[in-house]
């Protein structure tokens, strides 16, 4: 137990300490070792010396033995070499020659590893190659199906887009064939209308003229016999035209001129949806957009004017104003099975929208927008080429919105001048106009406001002015050369109890004037009349 170092530093200390082997018999050894190595080549030299004809004989199997190596100069010596030289040669070529075997011997797994390898690569690269092949034909074979199949579809399909062409053309021409025949029969109603108008027109003058010529015969005793035959004569010319004008009142729904039955509006409190909640009309601004996805192109603010006012499942509404009904189409709110009269409604203004569909939707009611545009006006429109074939409605006010400049100056009857956006129901103006409904419009969609210029006289407005002004004449500004200024938020317009306005001294008509003068070809065929 006294042997156990007391720690792992003693031990080494002790070990390293101790004296070894070598440390006590060292000089004997290296003794040893050199008596048998000088043994060694004494015994060799000697065993050479003795071998030497043998060796020659049999030099290419002895010149790398060992026990010759060293003594190679001494033993066949080339006459060109000395002894040291070719023995340094023999052993560098002996030496090449154990360690080539050595290493041959040594790398021999090795070899036979990369063989292995390089066999397995091989075979790797042929199934490759052969994925390759494969992978190759079937691309081949797909182009060539896909060609065959693009061009069985393309021979297909040359003929069937030719047939396809031939098939809207044809629908095309139907269409034009079908409108063409609209307009003919429209054109015949109205021709009719107009023809059985004029000839009313002409049988009423003859039966007032008759009926004068009657009256002064009756006057006068002695033609007495005359006049009672000619109030027979009358009687027979009358009961028939009467008659005849009733039916034709009825079938043709011809009726005299007159002022339309405008305006057609809503109560101040009705609820109109937007895509921000519901807004009573009295509220809403032009551009706001409806919760249908319909924007605003206009609002009017209208002096009441004791209309008959209605209340349809709860709007209250103008009874002129038009509503769709399923059963009936496009009718009056007045005719309207649900409608009923409100009567003494004591609001001093009403209001009504214009929008881009020409629709306002009201509490799943659907109502023309103000400017009462059914679908024989669109026709109209189209037909006149004030629209294009395919125009969305949307084009109505863009391409025939009247406005003006909310900065031109209006003279009130009071010799006082305010600006056009600042007019107010009836305000009386100069010319003897009064106010009876303000019009702000949205000009961020029309196509451009310009400035018109007539010699002294400018204005800036919408595309679609109209003037009745007699050194300016009648006429629109729809086809007038002009310079487009810088858009403002709104335009404004007014309405008048005449239809007219002046502006320094030129007489312009209300903004009713801008779609109606359009469609007003009643009055063009019987101004004759």
């Amino acid at each position: 137990m006294n042997n156990i170092p007391e720690s792992f530093t003693d031990y080494f200390n002790k070990l390293y300490t101790k004296d070894g082997y070598l440390d006590k018999y060292g000089g004997s050894a290296v003794g040893t070792g050199i008596t048998l190595f000088i043994f060694f080549l004494v015994f060799s030299y000697y065993y050479v010396q003795g071998q030497i004809e043998p060796i020659r004989r049999d030099w290419a199997n002895q010149r790398c033995n060992p026990s010759v190596m060293p003594f190679v100069g001494i033993i066949n010596k080339p006459p060109n070499k000395t002894a040291m030289d070719f023995t340094s040669e023999n052993f560098m070529q002996c030496t090449t020659q154990i360690l080539t075997g050595i290493v041959s011997y040594f790398m021999q797994p090795l070899y036979f590893i990369t063989t292995i390898i390089t066999k397995i690569v091989g075979v790797l690269q042929k199934a490759v190659d052969m994925v390759r092949f494969v992978m190759a034909y079937i691309k081949f074979q797909l182009d060539k199906m896909f060609s065959i199949i693009i061009s069985r579809m393309v021979n297909v399909m040359v003929p069937l887009r030719l047939i396809l062409t031939k098939i809207k053309d044809t629908l095309q021409k139907t269409i034009g064939v079908a409108v063409a025949g609209l307009y003919t029969v429209y054109g015949a109603y109205m021709a009719v209308k107009a023809f059985i108008g004029s000839f009313l027109m002409i049988c009423i003058i003859a039966l007032v003229v008759l009926i004068a010529l009657i009256i002064i015969l009756w006057i006068m005793p002695w033609t007495w016999p005359v006049a009672a035959t000619s109030t027979v004569f009358f009687l027979l010319l009358a009961i028939p035209i009467s008659i005849t004008a009733g039916w034709m009142t009825h079938i043709l729904k011809m009726s005299s001129r007159r002022v339309p039955n405008k305006p057609s509006c809503f109560d101040k409190n009705t609820i109109i949806e937007t895509k921000k909640g519901n807004v009573k009309i009295k509220n809403i601004k032009p551009g706001i957009i409806l919760k249908n996805g319909d924007k605003v192109t206009a609002i009017f603010k209208l002096a009441y004017n004791n209309l008959e006012i209605y209340n349809l499942d709860n709007i209250i509404v103008t009874g002129c104003h038009k509503v769709f009904c399923d059963n009936l189409g496009w009718i009056d709110v007045k005719d309207h099975p649900n409608s009923n009269k409100i009567e003494n409604y004591r609001e001093d203004a009403i209001y009504c929208l214009s929008t881009q569909t020409k629709r306002i939707t009201i509490n799943n009611h659907k109502f023309l927008d103000w400017d009462d545009l059914e679908s024989i006006d669109i026709i109209k429109l189209k037909n006149l080429h004030y629209l294009e074939n395919n125009s969305p409605l949307s084009d109505i006010h863009k391409n025939l919105e009247s406005g003006l400049d909310g900065n031109i100056m209006i003279e009130l009857e009071n010799g006082l001048s305010v600006k056009l956006k600042n007019i107010q129901l009836n305000d009386q103006l100069y010319s003897g106009e009064r106010i009876i409904g303000v019009v702000q419009i949205d000009a961020e969609d029309i196509y451009a406001v310009k400035k018109y210029k007539f010699k002294d006289f400018e204005i800036i407005g919408a595309p679609n002015i109209h003037f009745k002004d007699k050194d300016l004449g009648n006429f629109n500004t729809l086809n007038l050369e002009a310079d487009i200024v810088e858009k403002p938020t709104k335009l404004y317009h007014i309405l008048t109890d005449t239809g007219f306005f002046n502006i320094d001294g030129h007489k312009l008509r209300d903004y009713n004037s801008a779609i109606e003068n359009i469609l007003d070809i009643r009055d063009k065929l019987f101004a004759l009349f």
